[in-house]
């Protein structure tokens, strides 16, 4: 406390008296204090534009694999935001991977659909077709452009071949090779090769017949692999053309876990054990056999349409 001393003289007036205010404290505001801060001249959070997100531009076919001179469907565009949607686009170019490329003119109307565009591979091969670049309707956003579509494209038969007689099975020299189980389910590779002299054609998806060890014939319950497996994609039929020596092939694919009424029976009931495959030729009522081990449960079976070439043709 601070005191003041006064001094009085003799006879004289008292001095004036001077009062001393002690010293102002300044007080900075804690987080938790109530005083109201004044606004600097930048704008608050909220109140900020949120930048816009990038979009990803895709392109998608209908089909996996192709044969030569099919005409290839193709859906393209642009996702942005989650969950993703679709951000329209007023223009694109689009590289097919063969050498070849296309612009592609979109619309900016509200609910436009994706872009649709068609291409023919002329050749045999693997390819990828992706958009190299586009234009969207919605401004300011970036765009990755490197996603893409692996194709697989079968050569087509010759037009030549088409007049060769269907293959016999006193024509074809027939194997199965395992390729390999994924998360329940089995993939098997069975190739055709023409021993004969004489060039031959096959089309289609072939029959199935399993035989056990002893023989028997086994119940099959055989499905064409119109939409694919799971170890495989759709191939839609189309003819192939066996030189002498060449080859043609077909995927198969099965479950080995027990399913449906199998599920409390025993294992080798569920799922019993064949030996060798019978393989009916399309078009024909004459069959093959195949030395090759397998128990699909409940006999169920996807096989693919035949195919040229001796190798696997597997998910792009």
């Amino acid at each position: 406390m601070a005191m003041a001393v006064v001094l009085i003289g003799c006879g004289g007036p008292p001095p004036p008296t001077q009062s001393i205010s002690p010293p102002t404290e300044k007080v900075t505001p804690s987080a938790s204090s109530s005083a109201t801060t004044v606004p600097t001249s930048s704008p608050p959070l909220s109140a900020r534009p949120s930048p816009q997100l990038s979009a990803a531009a895709y392109i998608d076919s209908d089909l996996e694999v192709l044969f030569s001179g099919d005409r290839a469907a193709f859906t393209l565009g642009a996702l942005a935001g989650s969950p993703a949607g679709d951000v329209p686009i007023s223009e694109a170019t689009v590289d097919f991977g063969d050498g070849t490329t296309a612009a592609v003119a979109g619309s900016c109307s509200e609910g436009a659909p994706p872009q649709k565009i068609t291409h023919v591979y002329r050749a045999s091969g693997q390819y990828a077709a992706r958009v190299t670049s586009a234009q969207l309707c919605e401004p300011g956003r970036g765009l990755d452009v490197s996603a893409s579509r692996p194709l697989l494209v079968l050569p087509s038969a010759p037009p030549s071949t088409r007049a060769w007689p269907t293959c016999t099975t006193f024509q074809l020299h027939m194997t199965g090779i395992d390729k390999g189980v994924g998360l329940g389910n089995v993939g098997a590779l069975f190739r055709l090769k023409n021993t004969s002299a004489a060039g031959c054609t096959v089309v289609g998806y072939p029959g199935i017949r399993l035989v056990s060890p002893s023989g028997a014939i086994l119940h099959s319950d055989v499905h064409d692999a119109v939409d694919g497996d799971y170890l495989f994609p759709p191939i839609v039929p189309h003819l192939v053309a066996l030189e002498p020596g060449g080859y043609a092939a077909f995927n198969l694919g099965y479950g080995d876990n027990p399913f449906g009424p199998g599920t409390n029976e025993p294992y080798d009931i569920a799922c019993p054990r064949a030996r060798w495959v019978r393989i009916v030729l399309p078009k024909t009522n004459q069959f093959g056999t195949a030395s090759f081990a397998m128990a699909p449960c409940e006999g169920r079976v996807n096989v693919s349409a035949i195919f040229p070439g001796a190798d696997w043709v597997s998910f792009q």
